[in-house]
């Protein structure tokens, strides 16, 4: 991903705007629980692995961005308020094919505008799953090295 950004982005780039995308737990269905699309291996601690529907619709004015350290002099909300060359330079990663910012949520919150239709419009993004083997057993291992339970 940030390959694909840096060819777009030059070395005045401070900072590239990741467009928030929504996994909501309403979004799941009983029917992708039952169904044999759901992956029941997946342990129930593991809620980010478990949550593989997301919504299409993505907020136009809701980012969170990855800041060069090396020119970025301060920080607020997510964003470079002051660069080191004295302005500030962005590019936003679009579409949600190249990245995007997930959010995990119960449901819809009164600060998205619109929330509802976040609900109706989702598609299914498994994208996460190709790191599930590796995070089940390492989580795992660390509940028990701590031993708590699972």
């Amino acid at each position: 991903m940030l390959e694909h950004l840096e060819k777009k982005s030059s070395n005045i780039t401070t900072s590239f705007h990741l467009r928030n995308t929504y996994f909501m737990d309403d979004m799941l269905t009983r029917e992708d629980y039952e169904s044999g699309d759901y992956d029941h291996s997946v342990p129930a601690h593991m809620h980010i692995l478990r949550h593989v529907v997301r919504s299409t619709r993505r907020p136009r004015t809701l980012f969170k961005s990855i800041i060069r350290s090396s020119q970025g002099k301060t920080m607020y909300s997510h964003y470079p308020t002051s660069c080191l060359r004295g302005y500030c330079h962005a590019i936003t990663a679009d579409p949600a094919s190249v990245a995007y910012m997930a959010h995990y949520r119960k449901t819809c919150q009164k600060a998205v505008p619109e929330c509802a239709n976040y609900l109706g419009e989702t598609v299914r993004d498994e994208s996460v799953l190709r790191f599930k083997d590796r995070l089940v057993e390492r989580v795992n291992r660390a509940l028990d090295d701590l031993q708590l339970p699972r």
